[in-house]
């Protein structure tokens, strides 16, 4: 008995492991702290999640950090609109895999006039959330408009989700170093 209590309680710790984390142990990414951007190294950071994580293009990349959707269409560089998309919950085997492994958990929580950065080409871009939804796939559409020039960020979890949250924001430029 006290065997399958204990494999109970650890199931649940794994599903509820990101919502701890988020609200006790994550702390906000100061950005002035961020190392100098890499050419070779593009990355996602939501200072007010406490997300920094890596973007390539490749269905390798949604599993390890954030996968870059239409890379060819555009960037932060030459405008357009930007999609990345990451998990918002992966279930692993440990709570610091499950963790690490749902990067987007509380993309949610942002609120407009948050910041996201970006770091392409090692330059630092700056942007700003305009619009939070969430709901079902049909609810919350992509906007793939490229002549408009956006970040989307949005959770992606396999082929049959039936919901997700999508983070739209207008560039700032560049942020000085």
């Amino acid at each position: 008995m006290f065997i399958i209590l204990s494999g109970g309680a650890y199931i649940t710790l794994l599903f509820m492991s990101p919502s701890i984390a988020h609200r006790f142990f994550i702390q906000p990414v100061v950005v002035g702290t961020l190392p100098k951007p890499k050419d070779g190294d593009n990355r996602l950071v939501i200072p007010a999640l406490g997300v920094n994580i890596s973007y390539g293009t490749g269905s390798s990349m949604l599993v390890q950090n954030a996968q870059w959707r239409e890379s060819k269409l555009s960037n932060p560089e030459d405008g357009g609109t930007m999609l990345l998309a990451a998990h918002k919950f992966s279930l692993q085997t440990t709570p610091q895999q499950t963790i690490t492994k749902s990067p987007l958990y509380a993309l949610d929580t942002l609120r407009n006039g948050d910041k996201l950065i970006i770091d392409y080409r090692g330059v630092r871009y700056a942007y700003e959330v305009t619009n939070v939804r969430t709901g079902k796939i049909g609810d919350a559409p992509l906007p793939t408009n490229t002549s408009d020039d956006h970040l989307v960020v949005y959770t992606y979890d396999s082929e049959n989700d039936t919901t997700r949250t999508v983070v739209i924001a207008k560039p700032l430029g560049k942020v000085a170093l």
